[in-house]
C-alpha cells in the first residue's frame, strides 16, 4: 500500500496531473504537492544499489553520519583491506563526529564481511587515553577554527570556507561569530 505522499507522487510525474488537481483532492496547497513530488524524486535519486561483496569502502551501505565522516577523513575511496591498513597506525576515535555507535557499526559491518578489524589497535599501540583522545579532538577543532577565522580575515566567502573545510555555512557562521566574540 502507498503512503499519501507515495500517491502524490505518483500522480504528480507519473500519471502527469496538474498541482492543482492534486490539492484539490488531498486538500492541501500547489506548493505542498510541489514541495513533496520534489523531497520523494530526491529520495530516489539518492537511493544507490551497492555490491553484493563490497571491494572498496564507498561500496559499502553506511549509514549516513558514518559515510560523512568517513569522506571528511578522505578514507572513502579506499579498499577495505587499504582502510583496516590505515586504522592500525591511525586512531579512528580522532575522526570528528564519529561517536561509540558509530564505530561499534564500522567494526560489525567489516567483521561481517569477513576481514579481522580491531579500530583500536593504534591507540593501544600508542598509550592514548580516551582524555588524551578528547584533548586531540578539542586540538583539531581549534585548529579548524582559526583556519576558518583566518580565511574570514583574507575576505573568503562563507560558501568558499566551508567548502574548504568540509563543513555547513551555519557551522563557519557560527565559528567566526564566536571569534568575534573573544572564543
Amino acid at each position: 500500500m502507498l503512503t499519501r505522499n507515495e500517491e502524490i507522487y505518483n500522480a504528480r510525474v507519473e500519471k502527469g496531473r496538474t498541482l492543482q488537481s492534486i490539492a484539490d483532492q488531498y486538500s492541501i496547497s500547489r506548493e505542498r504537492v510541489r514541495q513533496i513530488a520534489e523531497k520523494l524524486e530526491r529520495q530516489k535519486k539518492r537511493v544507490k544499489t551497492y555490491p553484493a561483496v563490497p571491494k572498496r569502502v564507498d561500496q559499502i551501505d553506511w549509514p549516513i553520519r558514518v559515510f560523512n565522516c568517513l569522506c571528511n577523513e578522505s578514507v572513502d575511496f579506499l579498499t577495505i583491506e587499504e582502510f583496516i591498513e590505515h586504522f592500525k597506525t591511525n586512531d579512528i576515535e580522532r575522526i570528528p563526529n564519529l561517536g561509540k555507535k558509530s564505530i561499534q557499526h564500522i567494526v560489525e559491518t567489516i567483521r561481517s564481511l569477513g576481514h579481522d578489524f580491531d579500530p583500536f589497535f593504534a591507540k593501544r599501540e600508542r598509550g592514548i587515553t580516551k582524555r588524551k583522545m578528547q584533548e586531540m579532538k578539542r586540538q583539531a577543532r581549534r585548529e579548524r577554527d582559526e583556519s576558518i577565522w583566518q580565511q574570514y580575515n583574507e575576505l573568503r566567502k562563507y560558501d568558499y570556507i566551508a567548502e574548504y573545510h568540509k563543513v555547513t555555512i551555519g557551522t563557519v557562521y557560527n565559528v567566526i561569530r564566536k571569534m568575534k566574540n573573544g572564543g
